[in-house]
């Protein structure tokens, strides 16, 4: 999920944010925005896991994505993670017998690319919505 620090109506983020909690309590959020300040100030910020400055770095991404993976899937993955050169290392897996699933609300595809590219050393399953109503109907089927 991505904020720009502008909404288009005062509630919208906070009631985007608190809805998709209601609705899949176990479901990790991340927001990337260029204005952590004023996601950390918004009265959704309770509904976020994590909120991540952009632009963020690829390996502070893996570490996050890391970090809030379930317990039984991290085993090794976590001491695998180094600064490497990125055209050399196969991806970096994580355990459990099943991938990390990634669903990212992005309307812009230049931004799906980049993000695509940055989790290309990981082994996820990683799907785009175009916007938080797809990211719903998504999260659903996936």
């Amino acid at each position: 999920m991505g904020y720009r620090g502008e909404r288009p109506s005062p509630d919208l983020y906070n009631k985007a944010a608190r809805t998709f909690r209601a609705k899949f309590p176990d479901l990790l959020i991340l927001l990337t925005t260029s204005n952590v300040s004023v996601a950390e100030a918004d009265p959704a910020r309770d509904a976020v896991s994590c909120i991540l400055q952009k632009p963020v770095p690829r390996q502070h991404l893996y570490r996050v994505l890391i970090d809030l993976a379930p317990p039984e899937q991290k085993g090794g993955a976590a001491d695998a993670l180094v600064f490497h050169p990125v055209n050399r290392e196969p991806p970096i897996a994580l355990q459990g017998g099943r991938k990390l699933r990634i669903l990212a609300a992005e309307d812009n595809k230049t931004n799906q690319l980049i993000f695509r590219k940055m989790l290309k050393y990981l082994d996820v399953d990683l799907e785009f919505a175009s916007n938080g109503i797809e990211a719903v109907a998504l999260y659903k089927s996936f």
